[in-house]
């Protein structure tokens, strides 16, 4: 008959998945094999995972564990895993990748010493590793016995766990008598070792792959809430600061909702009434919108006065959303297609900012007065407007 390790093996190679209710089932046949399998009666059985933090340090997590109480607990800390020292034998099995087999000394005979003395009672120098029969005067020197439970420990098996070469984490197995090593209790433990490693490494690749679908999921959900529909028309963003010149602004509302309310559906920052902040509502707007239009001029400080001799500044904010349209024109996954700038005069404001050179402007009109040229700028708003979306259609 095959013995627990060979078919555990089996089973792990057999699968290609594992879902939460069959890891828990692993946990309590693996637990129960060791600690209730009559021959083993351990008196602890418990796997370690890394990931957890300890006073700064990369610390074990228990995860399967004959002692409940212990289940998810962070444990003794371990050094670096490229350090010569480990502060116990846990660390030193997962830091060298080395299988540990250990008891105290026993004498001549292979007998318990007398005073059954625990690894715990132990010094670190009085520890044997019975796994490898012939050792270095390094590998021969263990770290002492740090103790997680209150049961006598006079044997500790601690095997790492691996899978494609990738460290996972260790299995540790204790038992309150002295077990000399053998071949045959050797192979099994092997056996248990590689099922295990293959199982942790299934588990972790589940988790990921859920974790991956859930993220996955939330994406779709936010593209499902910020496209739009194909029988409502497209959208169209204004973006222009706060303190522009009115005129201009409600000259650019007025024309899309007149001449093209049909066709585009136009929606502003000012709009927004949506609770929370503004700045992420904004750039919501702008990346489920189609098109849009950026007015960059705002009257700069203390040139209000005289009229016709205004100076104009380009608003930082509009900038960046301007910034924001270009990436998203250029991003063939976006629904951006085109926007358009609007821009006072060279000549009543600063140079053009180098990004936008080779972008096409529509300059403001305006009279001898200041105030704009409501006719012309009608023309030429219209003309843009009419050139972008001609590109649409050759585009499509």
């Amino acid at each position: 008959m095959h013995t627990f390790g060979w078919n555990l093996l089996q089973f792990a190679r057999s699968v290609d998945s594992l879902n939460q209710e069959i890891v828990d089932g692993m946990k309590e046949l693996t637990s129960d094999y060791f600690i209730s399998k009559q021959g083993l009666d351990a008196c602890y059985f418990c796997v370690h995972r890394t990931g957890a933090m300890f006073e700064g340090m990369t610390a074990f997590k228990t995860v399967w564990s004959s002692e409940q109480t212990s289940e998810a607990q962070v444990v003794r800390r371990f050094k670096d895993k490229d350090s010569s020292e480990a502060p116990n034998l846990r660390a030193l099995a997962y830091n060298k990748d080395r299988c540990l087999w250990v008891t105290s000394k026993i004498d001549a005979d292979g007998n318990e010493p007398p005073d059954g003395t625990t690894l715990d009672k132990s010094n670190a120098e009085h520890l044997v590793d019975q796994w490898r029969a012939s050792a270095t005067q390094d590998e021969q020197a263990l770290p002492p016995y740090v103790a997680l439970h209150d049961k006598p420990c006079r044997t500790l098996i601690a095997l790492p766990l691996k899978h494609h070469g990738e460290k996972l984490g260790v299995l540790v197995v204790e038992f309150d008598r002295q077990i000399p090593i053998t071949a045959g209790a050797r192979r099994e433990a092997e056996l248990v070792q590689e099922a295990l490693g293959r199982i942790l490494w299934l588990q972790d690749a589940a988790m990921s792959q859920q974790d991956g679908t859930r993220k996955a999921f939330e994406q779709l959900k936010n593209v499902v809430n910020n496209s739009t529909s194909s029988v409502d028309p497209p959208t169209m963003f204004f973006a222009y600061p706060g303190n522009s010149d009115k005129a201009v602004t409600e000259a650019v509302k007025r024309i899309v909702k007149n001449a093209y309310g049909d066709c585009l559906a136009l929606r502003s920052w000012d709009e927004m009434a949506d609770p929370g902040e503004i700045t992420e509502q904004i750039i919501s707007e702008i990346s489920r919108c189609q098109y849009g239009i950026c007015y960059l001029s705002e009257l700069a400080d203390g040139s209000g006065g005289q009229v016709g001799s205004q100076r104009y500044i380009d608003n930082k904010n509009v900038l960046i959303e301007a910034g924001m349209m270009t990436a998203l024109k250029n991003n063939h996954l976006a629904t951006t297609i085109a926007w358009i700038s609007i821009r006072e005069d060279q000549d009543r404001t600063d140079n053009m900012p180098f990004d936008f050179v080779t972008k096409r402007m529509i300059d403001v009109p305006r009279r001898d007065d200041g105030n704009l040229n409501v006719e012309l700028f009608d023309k030429n708003l219209e003309v843009g407007i009419d050139a972008m979306l001609k590109v649409d259609t050759t585009v499509s």
